[in-house]
């Protein structure tokens, strides 16, 4: 059958400051009738981050590309990263949503809150996990929404807002967003978090998805 939902995404981010290379890297593809996006954050900073967030994007799209199972993707991504003779530590925030019934499941091992946009309401997703390469069995919470035609669902990286004291600016700066697709609001939001922090004392990454009809 036709799917009857689509999903535009962009993507926003920025090194920290004196960084050459980001640590945080987002994934967004399909497979079959799921849409996938995944938000990476490997521990630290500079190239051992970036290669751990790469590794474990990479990880979870080829296994997600053939499988149906995201709880036993991520347990596979735990055991890989524990098996690494350095310690390979990356927070994976992971969305799954369903072409043709907009359900959509939020996955998250030590990751960032989301933000549904609905209309003027915002719905706020987090977990209180760690990330994955940590412990012998992965930690992770899923919450599952159901999405209509015009939401927008916001995934950021820790270093946009770490924890729910800290995010409560960002949760108005989204609320009265009036930008009208993703790309925009996203270069928006990075704009604010850039000017809220001043100088970048982590990567920050921002990812907007939006819902519409197909």
């Amino acid at each position: 059958p036709d799917r009857r939902f689509e999903v535009e995404s962009a993507l926003a981010s920025l090194c920290c400051e004196n960084g050459d290379i980001s640590g945080d890297v987002t994934k967004c593809f399909s497979a079959e009738h799921r849409f996938f996006a995944v938000l990476s954050d490997g521990m630290g900073s500079g190239r051992d981050a970036a290669f751990t967030s790469r590794l474990s994007s990479i990880f979870i799209e080829k296994l997600l590309t053939f499988s149906r199972e995201t709880g036993v993707t991520l347990e596979m991504l735990n055991r890989f990263l524990l098996s690494r003779k350095e310690e390979r530590f990356s927070t994976v925030d992971l969305l799954e949503i369903d072409f043709y019934t907009a359900r959509a499941n939020f996955i998250k091992a030590g990751a960032a809150a989301s933000y549904v946009k609905r209309g003027t309401g915002l719905y706020r997703i987090a977990s209180k996990t760690p990330p994955a390469g940590i412990l012998g069995e992965l930690a992770a919470e899923q919450t599952t929404i159901t999405l209509s035609p015009g939401d927008s669902v916001v995934m950021f990286s820790d270093g946009v807002a770490p924890s729910e004291e800290s995010d409560a600016w960002f949760a108005e700066t989204l609320a009265f967003a009036k930008e009208k697709d993703a790309r925009a609001l996203a270069a928006y939001l990075m704009e604010e978090a850039r000017r809220h922090h001043g100088a970048a004392k982590d990567d920050m990454s921002i990812c907007v998805l939006d819902v519409h009809a197909a």
